[in-house]
């Protein structure tokens, strides 16, 4: 995991993609998570948990300056209601 840019190239599927890192995304005035789909309850409940492995699930390192929203479909959110 790069901390040490803003921005990388990442691969997914063998395809170069942009990625922002947690240094930029905590920079952020509002970070927003779309999360769709029954298969994401998993890593949400990890993501959530009191205590989880934040380099197994990334996004419990981001903590921005403002607003973090969380946007969850009724699959996903399942277990939260």
């Amino acid at each position: 995991m790069s901390c040490d840019r803003l921005v990388t190239v990442g691969q997914k599927g063998g395809q170069p993609r942009l990625t922002f890192t947690i240094p930029l995304l905590n920079q952020a005035q509002c970070v927003i998570f779309l999360a769709a789909g029954a298969n994401k309850q998993a890593a949400l409940a990890q993501i959530f948990a009191p205590q989880a492995d934040a380099y197994a699930y990334p996004a419990r390192f981001i903590a921005p300056q403002g607003e973090l929203w969380w946007l969850l479909d009724g699959e996903a959110g399942a277990n939260f209601r």
